[in-house]
């Protein structure tokens, strides 16, 4: 889903020029599983981490190429960072980390952030009043920003911040609209 979402979002930033533009995704990883001992499901805070995924050339936007591109890169940081970051050096495995985002931010071309809060138990906290009907994470300040949630249904919701420009093109994107259900009513989960 996340590179379906990608995908449609350079195909609106694309409308403007029609040439291709390189693009960097970066995704964070929940890092509680990963880590050696894994840290307690109840434990409070953050504790993620980006990786990168490019799309250098026109051959990486074919949306197989950028799923099986996502995996290849989520592997490769799992195998290659989440261990370095539980042990003595974890401080110079993030510092390495910075510097490497801020080599990829210094090359030209879009980016784009993803947060995703699936398998996350949001939907069942309970302040008293029962469990949650929904719930989301939405950042309406910077543009190119995804996060994903659960729905009470099964599905996913895609909470998508663009230009406004890029948006409305995003909005009308035939492949968005075969799979994706445009601002669903929140009584629709119960």
């Amino acid at each position: 889903m996340l590179a379906l979402i990608w995908k449609c979002a350079l195909s609106a930033s694309r409308s403007e020029t029609a040439s291709f533009k390189r693009s960097v995704l970066f995704q964070a990883v929940n890092l509680r599983p990963r880590m050696e001992p894994a840290v307690a499901e109840g434990a409070v805070g953050n504790f993620v981490w980006p990786f990168a995924v490019t799309a250098e050339e026109e051959a990486h936007l074919e949306l197989h190429v950028m799923v099986k591109r996502m995996r290849e890169s989520m592997r490769e940081f799992v195998e290659s960072k989440t261990k370095r970051l539980s042990e003595d050096g974890g401080f110079g495995a993030v510092m390495e980390s910075l510097k490497e985002r801020g080599d990829v931010l210094k090359q030209n071309g879009a980016v784009y952030k993803c947060s995703s809060w699936c398998k996350f138990p949001l939907l069942s906290v309970d302040f008293g009043w029962g469990e949650a009907v929904w719930a989301c994470s939405v950042n309406k300040i910077v543009s190119n920003t995804i996060a994903l949630m659960d729905t009470r249904d099964g599905g996913v919701e895609a909470f998508v911040t663009l230009d406004h420009h890029h948006m409305l093109l995003f909005l009308q994107h035939h492949h968005l609209l075969h799979y994706a259900l445009l601002n669903p009513p929140v009584n629709h989960r119960r």
